[in-house]
């Protein structure tokens, strides 16, 4: 199986805040903190992963070894 790339992008110029403003209202009524680097302060502290990763044994054996065949691809640079 083949999984895209998928390209995140956030058009600043073209966002409509007020589309969005139920689903902040819900994060920050259920305790979540949405907040940016700029008021944290770009750290590596505030840089690290906010998850811990799973293991590579609990996401299955094919997708472990497809990565690691697509990042060995000649030609590859990462992304």
């Amino acid at each position: 199986m083949t999984v895209p790339w998928v390209k995140l992008e956030l058009d600043v110029a073209a966002f409509d805040a007020p589309h969005f403003e139920t689903y902040v209202t819900r994060c920050r009524e259920d305790g979540i903190r949405l907040t940016t680097l700029a008021q944290l302060g770009d750290t590596p502290e505030h840089r690290r992963p906010r998850r811990t990763p799973r293991p590579p044994s609990t996401r299955g054996p094919d997708r472990v070894s497809k990565a690691a065949r697509r990042s060995a691809a000649p030609g590859r640079t990462g992304r």
